[in-house]
């Protein structure tokens, strides 16, 4: 995370324009926040933002060049007092909270800027984000509405920010583009849809290596997955996890099965067999990520005995399919569905597993790499 220290950047007030590069590159998620802001003396204020993995490598050899330009010839002169580069931070130091309404269109979506991090407005028009204490600004649109934008100091206690915003009707879409904090080393090929959640679980530290730079779009195989929850267990757990001291294994010797094994998240194809290109099924990544939350939250816990740990949730209505869901997953695949994490894929079913040569043909039950990686991230999104 980059902090940046400013003084009289007043764009909205004199209609200048702030480019921005990092190392050389383009970096419009540090451009959005300067061009979106009024702040003038004698005070300075920190702005925050995140950055794109696009960038670690070059940031890692040392180099830290950042160059801002403005564009327009206005003559708005502007200061930055310092810069922080934050690495390997405590998140829950650098969080203050707050909220606001938005006005005009129903279930807006609301972004804090410098961020991926977006929010839809309740049916009341309320959101409210987490965000680094100092100067924000947040972006609200909708589809069919011109976009708007306001911005206020946010403390890391008893903030008096509340932002309210109006949307007019008019040409606009919701700000569903990421492009600007995408890390094309991250993933070759991702939906569009899936773009902000990648974005999440890549700033969270949730792709493992063997992800890193794929087609996310292609079915997530069981040692990816594996490699997946290993991720989730070190971020809900705060820990490092370990490989098994004795590999059981005669088809695989991948590290992070390896510790996925020893933490009791999975388990072999056979006593001597991993299966690791086996494509996953929705109903295997629903227990394996419950057992990552076991793992974390239930002292004492291992797979040997995993019956005698109850998950307290409100059982939601059973699937269609309830009978196609095999009993060793029942219980995670409801927790999950009942913890928003996971969903069922229409018409009141789940798709478990495949079940018919049909379903395996068109990978009915499969996981993508990118839906695993969204309830990766919902996981530590809705269960830290």
């Amino acid at each position: 995370m980059l902090l940046l220290c400013i003084d009289d950047f007043q764009a909205l007030r004199w209609g200048s324009n702030f480019t921005v590069t990092l190392n050389g590159k383009d970096a419009p998620f540090i451009a959005e926040l300067l061009n979106h802001v009024d702040q003038t003396g004698p005070t300075c204020y920190i702005v925050s933002a995140i950055i794109p993995s696009g960038f670690y490598n070059e940031i890692a050899s040392g180099r830290l060049e950042i160059r801002i330009d403005e564009t327009t010839g206005v003559g708005d002169g502007f200061a930055v007092d310092f810069v922080k580069l934050l690495i390997n931070y405590n998140e829950s130091i650098f969080k203050g909270r707050f909220s606001g309404y938005v006005y005009g269109a129903k279930n807006a979506t609301v972004r804090l800027l410098g961020t991926s991090t977006t929010v839809t407005t309740d049916d009341g028009g309320k959101f409210t984000f987490e965000a680094v204490p100092g100067l924000n600004a947040v972006r609200a649109s909708a589809q069919g509405y011109v976009e708007e934008y306001d911005y206020g100091i946010v403390l890391s206690a008893g903030t008096e920010w509340e932002p309210f915003l109006y949307l007019s009707e008019g040409i606009g879409s919701p700000d569903i583009d990421f492009s600007k904090f995408a890390a094309t080393e991250a993933w070759s090929e991702a939906s569009s849809w899936a773009i902000a959640e990648l974005q999440k679980a890549l700033d969270w530290g949730l792709i493992p290596d063997a992800l890193m730079g794929a087609d996310m779009t292609k079915p997530i195989t069981r040692a990816e997955f594996a490699a997946v929850c290993v991720k989730v267990y070190e971020n809900l757990g705060k820990t490092k996890a370990q490989p098994v001291a004795e590999n059981p294994f005669t088809d695989c010797n991948d590290p992070e099965v390896l510790k996925a094994f020893n933490l009791g998240l999975t388990n072999g194809t056979s006593p001597t067999t991993f299966s690791p290109n086996q494509l996953l099924n929705r109903e295997q990544a629903a227990t394996m990520l419950t057992r990552a939350y076991k793992k974390v939250t239930m002292e004492g816990w291992i797979l040997e005995t995993d019956g005698n740990f109850k998950l307290n949730y409100e059982k939601p209505t059973a699937f269609a399919d309830d009978d196609k869901i095999s009993s060793w997953a029942k219980d995670s695949v409801y927790f999950m569905v009942a913890n928003n994490i996971i969903k069922g894929v229409g018409d009141n079913k789940f798709a478990p597993r495949n079940t018919t040569a049909a379903e395996e043909a068109v990978q009915y039950a499969n996981a993508t790499r990118e839906q695993a990686l969204l309830i990766a991230t919902r996981m530590v999104e809705n269960l830290q």
